[in-house]
């Protein structure tokens, strides 16, 4: 998050956003198999991101 705040000159909690909703993006681009091989391989602090991309409408920053 702060590698892409910096890059994005956003404030962390914007940057933070903006990671969760490519996680959405990508959770609704491929399969829920090869979502879920991509989560088991990133470190357990990454969590808080990933897990809000599973609800629904995530990927277009629009809850349903």
């Amino acid at each position: 998050v702060a590698r892409v705040a910096r890059r994005a000159e956003l404030d962390e909690p914007a940057a933070r956003d903006v990671v969760r909703v490519v996680f959405g993006t990508v959770h609704e681009a491929v399969s829920g198999g090869e979502f879920d091989g991509l989560v088991t391989r990133l470190p357990r602090d990454y969590r808080d991101l990933v897990e809000p991309a599973l609800a629904p409408g995530m990927a277009t920053g629009r809850r349903a």
